[in-house]
């Protein structure tokens, strides 16, 4: 009987692990590792890659910085506002195509453009404070992830998707 028993709080606990990692995971905004600027042209406003973070998704996908951004996972892009909301709209562990605008100058010294359709893996970031050490202590785990998702404060921790 008491064998039985320790077996059954071993496969609660594992569940309980189980549980709060699945929860860490959902408290995780998405990141795809690009800092954009707004560009003026006389053919209007784009959005250039100004840096990639490094190691991040989107530097792995081939993105370079001057890359205009044209779409992210089927949606234009013509604003910082446009590409915060698509990248949101994305959760770790998606993959979504970037379509971008590549100029290069060419051996006669004029310059080419190609665009690029580049499959970036969204990668996760925890908010600050999240991790599973702290969801095991907390009284209430999901109210918490619900306060610190609601609160806004988001790590720069960064964890692969």
């Amino acid at each position: 009987a008491l064998r039985a028993a320790n077996n059954e709080i071993a496969a609660l606990r594992l569940q309980e692990e189980a549980w709060l990692a699945d929860l860490e995971r959902a408290s995780m905004r998405p990141i795809v590792g690009i800092e954009v600027r707004e560009d003026h042209q006389e053919s209007g406003t784009v959005l250039s890659v100004a840096a990639l973070t490094e190691g991040g998704a989107a530097l792995l996908a081939g993105v370079q910085v001057g890359d205009v951004l044209v779409r992210y996972n089927r949606v234009d892009i013509k604003s910082k506002m446009d590409f915060a909301k698509a990248v949101l709209a994305s959760t770790p562990g998606q993959h979504v195509i970037v379509q971008v605008l590549r100029q290069a100058p060419t051996p006669a010294g004029k310059v080419s453009s190609s665009v690029l359709y580049l499959t970036v893996l969204v990668q996760g970031a925890k908010p600050t404070g999240i991790d599973l050490d702290v969801l095991r202590r907390a009284p209430d785990p999901t109210q918490l992830v619900h306060q610190a998702k609601e609160g806004g404060r988001l790590a720069t921790q960064h964890l692969q998707g």
